[in-house]
C-alpha cells in the first residue's frame, strides 16, 4: 500500500510494524530534510506513533508553546508538532492546528488509532473497515495493493456521480471504500469500534457591523498572514498563476513578503480564446517573477487521459485536471511548493450561480402564488417557472451545481434523481435560517470545494509536489462567512471585496474583469475524430457504464450532434468519457 503511493513521496520509504499494527509512509522532504524527521515518527517512549501528509502551519508557535509545557523535541518538522500535540491535548489537538492535514496517531497505551483531517478537506483520507481489518490511506489506489482487495463499483451512487460529476458525503465510487469527511476525526478503539466526529464547522453568526473599507483592512490582514504562513519551506516555492484575480492576489502578497523573486507556472493553450497567458503575463511583470508557461496540446491530453485518471482515483470531474497536472510536471525542477488561489469562488461568492441563486430567492418569494396558476404538465419556460416556484430554496440550492441535470435527468430513474437531490439538500441542515448567500456557500464548502481540492491534491502529488491554498486558511473562511452579504455579492457582481483590494495590487482592467474560470477547449478536441474525440466511442461500446445508466440511441445523439457541430454537448459528452475513462483504469475495457 505503501509503495502504490511512492509518486506522492520519492524522498523516502519507511514502516512502522508492532503485531497487528502496521503504519507506512512515503516521504516528500519539504520542511526539515534531516533523517529526524523522518515517518513514521515514535515518541521516545514508544508510545506514540505518527504518519502525516500536509503541513502545520503554524507549527512554529505552537512548539514554542509545548516546549514551555515540559515538552522536548528531536527535530525541527510540524511533523513533531503533532506527535507532541496529541499526547498533550488528546484529539482535541486538531483544534490547535493551522494547516492541510490528514494524518494518523497510534496510541500503544490505549490501544488506539486516531485519525484526522482538515478542516476544508485540502489533504485525502480514504478508508476500509470490515469485521478483520481497518486500512487507511492518502489514495484509493493503494488498497488495490493488498492480496484480495478489488475494486468493485459503487454502482448505487452512480446516479449522483453523472449529474454532479462527484459524490458529496463519505462514500467513494468504489464499493467498502470511504473518505474521512472534512473537519472530522476518527477513533478505532481497541475492540474494533469506530466513532467519527466532527470537530470544526461554519458558525453562522450575525454579519459584522462595520464600514467597507475596515473589513477590506481585515480580509487583506489575513490573506497575507496566510500566505506568509504557507510560505514556510526548506524546498523552493513558487506559485500557480493562472491570470485570474485569486492567484494574481496570491502573487502579489508572495511579493509582499520579501521573498527572492518568485516564480510562477501558467497553463495556456495553442487556441487563444481558451488562453489567459497574456493576463498572467501583466501579473507577471508587475511582480517581476520568474515565470514559465506550459501549453497544454490536445494530443498531449489525449495521450495522458488514462495516467491521469489513475492518478485522480475517481473520475475526473473536470477536464482542466489535467493542466494542472502538466504545470506541476513542469514546475517539479524549479519547486516542489505551489501556493495557489484556489477555494476564493467558494468563500467570497465568484461563481455566476451565486448570483442566479439570488434572483430565485426574490423570484419565489414575489411569484409563488402563480405556481398553482402553472400546469405541471407545462412545457418549456413555462415548466421551467414551474419547477423553480415549487422546489424547496434547499433544492434549488442543491441543483445549482448538478452540471449534468439538464442531460441526463429526464433519462433516468427519477426516484433515483429525487434521492440525490435530497441528499444533498440536506446537507443544508446546519445553515438554516443563515442568509441565503451564506446557505449557498455553506452548501458549495460541503459538497463542491472537496473534489476541487482533491483535483489539486492528486494532479500535484503525481509529480510530489505540494500545492498550498491560503484563501482556505480557516480563519479567513470564517471571516468570509461573517461578511454582510454586499460585501461579497455586490449588484450581480462576486467576490466584490476581493475585488476591491485586487484593485491595489493588479492591473485594473484584471481586478475587474468578470469571471472565467480555468478554460478548457473541449468542445473542439472532443469533435477532432483523430484526437480526444476518438475516445468517444467508449460511451457506447459494449459494457459501458454509459449503456447502463442511459439508452444507446440518446448517447449516440449526443455524440452525432456534437462532432457535426449541430450543438455543443462538450460538458454532457466529458462527464460519460470521464466515467468510461475511469472504468477503464480501474476495472478494465470489458
Amino acid at each position: 500500500m505503501r509503495d502504490a503511493m511512492a509518486h506522492r513521496g520519492p524522498d523516502g520509504a519507511a514502516s512502522y510494524l508492532a503485531g497487528h499494527i502496521a503504519l507506512g509512509h512515503r516521504r516528500l522532504k519539504i520542511i526539515d530534510l534531516s533523517d529526524l524527521a523522518a515517518q513514521p515518527m515514535v515518541s521516545d517512549d514508544g508510545d506514540i506513533v505518527v504518519v502525516h501528509n500536509g503541513e502545520i502551519y503554524n507549527f512554529q508557535l505552537l512548539r514554542r508553546e509545548l516546549t514551555a509545557r515540559g515538552h522536548r523535541f528531536r527535530s525541527q518538522s510540524d511533523t513533531e508538532v503533532i506527535l507532541h500535540g496529541y499526547r498533550e491535548w488528546g484529539q482535541s489537538c486538531v483544534e490547535h492546528f493551522n494547516g492541510m492535514f490528514a494524518f494518523a496517531v497510534y496510541d500503544r497505551g490505549r490501544g488506539e488509532l486516531f485519525l484526522a483531517r482538515d478542516r476544508l478537506g485540502i489533504k485525502p483520507l480514504y478508508y476500509r473497515a470490515t469485521p478483520e481489518s481497518f486500512l487507511f490511506a492518502s489514495e484509493i489506489k493503494a488498497f488495490f495493493a493488498l492480496p484480495g482487495i478489488a475494486p468493485e463499483l459503487n454502482e448505487a451512487r452512480l446516479t449522483e456521480q453523472l449529474l454532479y460529476r462527484s459524490i458529496a458525503d463519505e462514500q467513494t465510487l468504489f464499493r467498502g471504500i470511504n473518505t474521512l469527511r472534512p473537519g472530522h476525526w476518527l477513533k478505532v478503539a481497541a475492540n474494533g469500534a469506530i466513532v467519527t466526529q466532527q470537530y470544526w464547522d461554519i458558525a453562522f453568526a450575525d454579519p459584522l457591523d462595520a464600514p467597507e473599507e475596515r473589513l477590506e483592512e481585515q480580509v487583506l490582514a489575513l490573506l497575507l498572514e496566510s500566505v506568509e504562513l504557507q510560505e514556510i519551506s526548506d524546498v523552493p516555492i513558487g506559485v500557480q498563476l493562472s491570470g485570474g484575480v485569486d492567484s494574481g492576489l496570491v502573487t502579489a502578497a508572495m511579493a509582499r513578503t520579501g521573498r527572492p523573486q518568485v516564480q510562477s507556472f501558467t497553463v495556456g493553450f495553442a487556441e487563444p480564446a481558451y488562453s489567459e497567458l497574456a493576463a498572467a503575463r501583466a501579473v507577471s511583470a508587475r511582480y517581476h517573477t520568474g515565470h514559465l508557461e506550459i501549453i497544454q496540446q490536445q494530443h498531449d491530453f489525449a495521450d495522458a487521459l488514462d495516467t491521469i485518471t489513475w492518478h485522480h482515483d475517481e473520475p475526473l470531474a473536470h477536464a482542466n485536471s489535467a493542466g494542472i497536472y502538466s504545470l506541476c510536471r513542469a514546475a517539479k525542477p524549479l519547486a516542489t511548493v505551489l501556493l495557489t488561489g484556489e477555494g476564493a469562488d467558494e468563500t467570497f461568492a465568484g461563481y455566476h450561480r451565486y448570483e442566479w441563486l439570488r434572483k430565485h430567492a426574490v423570484a419565489r418569494r414575489w411569484l409563488a402564488p402563480l405556481a398553482p396558476l402553472l400546469s405541471a404538465k407545462a412545457s418549456g419556460r413555462l415548466a421551467a417557472l414551474h419547477s423553480a416556484l415549487t422546489r424547496s430554496p434547499h433544492d434549488f440550492i442543491a441543483l445549482s451545481t448538478a452540471r449534468g441535470f439538464t442531460d441526463f435527468a429526464p433519462h433516468l430513474d427519477p426516484v433515483a434523481v429525487g434521492e440525490v437531490i435530497a441528499r444533498r439538500a440536506a446537507l443544508l441542515a446546519p445553515a438554516r435560517g443563515a442568509a441565503p448567500l451564506d446557505q449557498a456557500l455553506y452548501y458549495d464548502l460541503k459538497s463542491y470545494l472537496p473534489p476541487i481540492l482533491m483535483r489539486q491534491d492528486k494532479m500535484s502529488m503525481a509529480h510530489a509536489v505540494e500545492t498550498r491554498v491560503p484563501f482556505l486558511d480557516h480563519r479567513l473562511v470564517e471571516l468570509a462567512f461573517r461578511l454582510p452579504t454586499a460585501a461579497r455579492l455586490h449588484r450581480g457582481t462576486g467576490k466584490w471585496i476581493i475585488k476591491r483590494i485586487a484593485e491595489r495590487y493588479l492591473p485594473k482592467e484584471l481586478a475587474w474583469r468578470a469571471k472565467n474560470g480555468f478554460s478548457f477547449p473541449l468542445a473542439p478536441w472532443l469533435r477532432d475524430a483523430n484526437g480526444l474525440g476518438s475516445r468517444l466511442d467508449l460511451i457506447v461500446a459494449e459494457g459501458s457504464i454509459s449503456r447502463r445508466l442511459l439508452h444507446r440511441p440518446l448517447l449516440e445523439t449526443l455524440i452525432a450532434e456534437h462532432r457535426s457541430g449541430r450543438a455543443d454537448h462538450a460538458e454532457a459528452l466529458w462527464a460519460l468519457l470521464a466515467l468510461e475513462s475511469w472504468k477503464a483504469a480501474f476495472f478494465g475495457r470489458n
